[in-house]
């Protein structure tokens, strides 16, 4: 069989390189010429854990290819995954242009019967208005399906190979078939596929990553209470954690989130709610929630610097706005970078994979390392902001010998603060009142005690 993927983004890669590995053949369309002169040598534009490696196995094998031109990568396709990115407008309302441009040319090229499966995350009703556009084009032997994406960046082929689960929503129980079945390829058996109409799928992904960012603003939220009245969120996470109704999953602490899902999805459902007259308040307050985490790291540094940051230079290891993925949107990192430099601070930047994703951006601005101690060599302090596994367990005694003050700000609540304590830093973390060292002993070590830190 074989299909069409519009869109070469990390969504569209990624549909179209694991349909391609099992074993389907594969045109990717992307108007881009410069992300598709990439692809044609068996390359990718950005980096994904584990992409990279099945692309280049099926472009070589023949199973995937590029294309600029709807008419070649429409072509005897029977199903084409729309992909196109749908990025916030000023009032955070998804931006359908790409979309809707894109249907105006599937319209034209399309092969008759063709299933038309929506990738891209859009809002409820976008799949009804795609029909109506098809219609006016007399094209309605095309059917239309919603089929929402639950990739996490860092983790998009293992997401899309195992899902959860399988979302379809569609008009046609024969197209909602033979997305199934599309699926079937490589689904383990005990997946379960949802299948209910357009408007619940599409209402489904904007519901589930508006939770998972409820979660992270609710943690952040109780690790600040922690850090107040000299508690450590560390134990309260554990202990909500295992509860079976709560589980673990989006209860880690930290500077916020970012990236293109949660911060972009979020709005886009408040937009939504006010566009059929609902205030949504909680969900208005977990988008502020997170703005004021990204911002209370900056007042941690403040503070410690007693508000003096200018000639300082501080060492940052991490621009993504997580691990494995070289995606700088929304990241706390960036906002953190902005922060610095606007106090006139010299700012030293590692990252694995993302330094190329921030050259246009920063690159007068900061100074970009070849690995993390080179990053803190005479730094006056370090701040962590993705939890890549190589800053995981670092050589603490070569990064204290390079510091010119031993100083760690964690961002990610990656350390145990008694362990760095002990050897001499000063650690300021969430939810982790400040650590002292004392001669009386305490749960965190020998010779330590936590502290409000208000």
């Amino acid at each position: 069989m074989h299909i069409a993927v519009i869109g070469a983004g990390y969504v569209g890669l990624t549909v179209g390189v694991c349909l391609a590995e099992s074993g389907l053949s594969v045109s990717l369309i992307e108007l881009d010429e410069d992300r598709v002169w990439v692809l044609e040598r068996g390359e990718l534009p950005f980096y994904e854990s584990g992409l990279t490696d099945l692309y280049v196995r099926n472009f070589q094998a023949g199973h995937i290819g590029c294309t600029t031109s709807y008419s070649r990568g429409l072509d005897g396709v029977t199903a084409a995954f729309l992909a196109v990115g749908t990025p916030p407008l000023a009032d955070g309302s998804a931006d359908l242009s790409r979309a809707r441009a894109a249907i105006t040319e599937i319209a034209k090229y399309a092969p008759e019967h063709l299933v038309l499966v929506i990738k891209s995350t859009v809002p409820v009703g976008t799949a009804a208005e795609m029909r109506q556009l098809l219609d006016k084009a007399a094209r309605g032997d095309i059917e239309v399906v919603s089929n929402p994406e639950f990739l996490r960046q860092g983790q998009a082929v293992e997401d899309f190979l195992h899902p959860d689960r399988v979302v379809i929503g569609a008009d046609s129980g024969e197209a909602a078939r033979l997305v199934k079945q599309l699926y079937q390829r490589f689904l383990d058996a005990d997946v379960p596929v949802l299948v209910m109409d357009n408007a619940s799928a599409e209402m489904a992904k904007y519901a589930s990553n508006a939770f998972l960012a409820a979660r992270v603003s609710y943690v952040n939220e109780i690790a600040n209470i922690c850090d107040h009245i000299g508690v450590s969120v560390d134990d309260v996470v554990k202990a909500m954690g295992a509860d079976h109704r709560i589980g673990s999953q989006y209860l880690q602490p930290g500077c916020g989130y970012g990236g293109s899902c949660l911060a972009k999805d979020l709005q886009a459902l408040m937009a939504t709610a006010r566009a059929g007259g609902y205030a949504a308040t909680l969900l208005d307050a977990v988008a502020q929630t997170n703005e004021d985490q990204k911002r209370l790291l900056c007042r941690k540094i403040h503070q410690h610097f007693e508000g003096v940051l200018e000639g300082r230079t501080i060492a940052i290891w991490g621009l993504a706005f997580k691990e494995k993925t070289d995606d700088v949107r929304e990241s706390p990192a960036i906002a953190l970078i902005d922060y610095l430099i606007g106090q006139h601070a010299h700012v030293q930047v590692f990252d694995p994979v993302a330094l190329s994703q921030v050259v246009d951006v920063l690159d007068d601005r900061i100074t970009e390392c070849s690995d993390e101690y080179q990053a803190v060599d005479d730094a006056d302090a370090l701040v962590v902001m993705t939890p890549w596994p190589e800053f995981r367990q670092p050589d603490w005694d070569r990064v204290k010998s390079l510091l010119r003050v031993p100083v760690v700000f964690d961002g990610r609540n990656l350390y145990d603060p008694a362990e760095l304590v002990g050897m001499g830093f000063t650690y300021v973390g969430f939810g982790r009142p400040q650590v002292t060292r004392l001669p009386s002993g305490s749960l965190y070590g020998p010779h330590t005690q936590m502290v409000a830190n208000k």
